[in-house]
């Protein structure tokens, strides 16, 4: 009886993930999502109005890949530090054609 219980319960999955417009609703929604990261990406950095900071894009989102599983308790995942690194700015660069000397 359990066993014919699974079965059945199986192959109801098993044909909802077969379904056509199921199959269609996934694809639409992942190119969706490409298209929405690829946007955020592009965009401008945003001013801070309160601070005067022009904010960038941050690493708010993690993979998957990234996850560990909890080290205290109470936690289901935890994901690695990321190093903070200060971008090269191009003016920097040309200072010692300018002035004469490397900063």
């Amino acid at each position: 009886m359990a066993d014919t219980l699974v079965q059945s319960n199986l192959e109801k999955i098993s044909s909802f993930l077969q379904d056509v417009q199921y199959r269609s609703l996934m694809i639409n929604s992942a190119n969706y999502n490409v298209r929405l990261m690829r946007e955020r990406k592009t965009r401008l950095p945003f001013l801070d109005s309160q601070t005067g900071i022009a904010q960038n894009p941050c690493k708010l989102y993690m993979s998957a890949r990234h996850r560990m599983p909890g080290t205290a308790e109470g936690q289901l995942y935890v994901y690695p530090s990321q190093r903070w690194c200060c971008r090269k700015r191009s003016y920097m660069a040309l200072a010692h054609q300018v002035f004469g000397y490397y900063l």
